[in-house]
């Protein structure tokens, strides 16, 4: 019985070529994945305003600020303590909050000004 000659070229050609598309497709999906996520991201007023909420339920310090808004957001948004920092000191600049301090750390209240701004 004769088979029909079958080139390897043609079975795995097609298979790569798949592949190939696959792998495409999905840098693409990850890269507008990611451009959304950015584009949702918090901006810094959002953030100022959020950490205003949180000090307002209870004084905390940076990292349980950071900590808090992490596990609200189910792990979505998970601020840089470059980014929150920063942002409560803008908020002690506009006596929005007050601090003390706890030996290395600070403790944050809502100020009347930050409880009106809010």
């Amino acid at each position: 019985m004769n088979r029909p000659q079958h080139d390897m070229a043609d079975t795995v050609y097609p298979v790569l070529v798949v592949l190939g598309l696959s792998i495409v497709v999905g840098a693409v999906l990850a890269l507008a994945l990611r451009s959304a996520l950015r584009f949702m991201s918090p901006t810094s007023e959002n953030t100022s305003i959020m950490l205003l909420a949180l000090i307002e339920e209870r004084p905390s310090h940076g990292y349980e600020l950071i900590k808090e808004l992490e596990s609200r957001s189910n792990g979505f948004y998970n601020p840089s303590p470059g980014v929150v920092y920063p942002a409560l000191t803008y908020l002690a600049e506009l006596d929005y909050t007050t601090s003390e301090t706890e030996g290395n750390r600070k403790r944050f209240d809502l100020a009347p000004a930050g409880k009106e701004h809010l």
